[in-house]
């Protein structure tokens, strides 16, 4: 029964996902003063890649794009139904990786260049969602009192997952069109924006850990505002900023981000807290 409820709650986790693109769209418009999309439009758009046709010129990217889906969703479902935290992660490192893999595969230098970025990328933020998954993984109630750094760094890394500036670089859509997503199409490209779902829930799930209560409404209500508040920031910085080259990303995202963690440890134990 435990791993029923774990299963429903993991799908609910992943169309949530899906709900904070179009929330990510919305918000984006409305700074722009534009009326934007719908907020559903991500499940529009997945909708429609189902409903076309399938071709594939090779059976290589479809495995990869499968195992990809499939990685994600195990790590969400690893969290949820209580496991361990790092195997959660680990296996969602792969299936990230399963992506670009999958990237590669194809023959387009368009999806070459997009899959090289894609893996600058994961290389950028896997160290900060590693420290992030440590942290939770210690059931600390509360964790965002203590380690507040956490909750800052996990800002760049729905940057690069959402897509948006300055940390947008595996996309780059004026350069390469839609990075390693090139060259898939049809319900090929919808399994990998179930699994970029999933991959956004999975952080999501890492950030709502970061506070609980007693209460258990109001461990639902803080949760959905930890998130809500880090989705707004992610917008708010993408409408404020550029995007940056790929060496910045590289030297930027997980200096800064691993830098004010490594601060907030030192003040913590200096304090006597930890």
């Amino acid at each position: 029964m435990n791993a029923l409820l774990a299963l429903f709650e993991t799908i609910v986790v992943i169309l949530l996902g899906g709900f904070s693109l179009g929330l990510a769209r919305k918000l984006s418009a409305k700074m722009q003063r534009r009326i934007g999309p719908s907020v559903f439009q991500a499940f529009y758009d997945v909708a429609k890649l189902f409903a076309k046709e399938p071709f594939y010129t090779s059976k290589l990217p479809v495995a990869f794009a499968v195992s990809s889906l499939a990685f994600q969703i195990a790590a969400v479902f690893i969290v949820i139904d209580g496991g361990d935290t790092m195997m959660a992660f680990f296996v969602s490192g792969a299936g990230a990786v399963y992506l670009a893999a999958g990237a590669f595969a194809s023959p387009s230098v368009y999806s070459w260049l997009g899959a090289r970025r894609e893996l600058l990328a994961i290389a950028a933020y896997e160290p900060v969602l590693f420290v992030l998954a440590l942290s939770v993984s210690t059931h600390a109630h509360n964790l965002l009192l203590v380690f507040p750094a956490a909750f800052l760094a996990a800002i760049p890394v729905l940057s690069v997952l959402l897509e948006r500036s300055p940390y947008d670089v595996p996309g780059a859509h004026q350069e390469i069109v839609s990075g390693p997503y090139a060259d898939y199409a049809g319900r090929l490209l919808g399994i990998l924006n179930l699994a970029k779902w999933a991959q956004l829930g999975f952080v999501y799930v890492l950030l709502a850990m970061l506070v609980w209560s007693e209460n258990i409404f109001l461990d639902i209500v803080a949760k959905i505002v930890l998130v809500a508040v880090a989705i707004f920031a992610t917008i708010w910085i993408d409408n404020a900023t550029a995007r940056v080259s790929r060496r910045t990303m590289m030297l930027t995202l997980p200096s800064i981000t691993l830098g004010l963690m490594a601060i907030n440890i030192a003040i913590m134990h200096l304090a006597g807290v930890i």
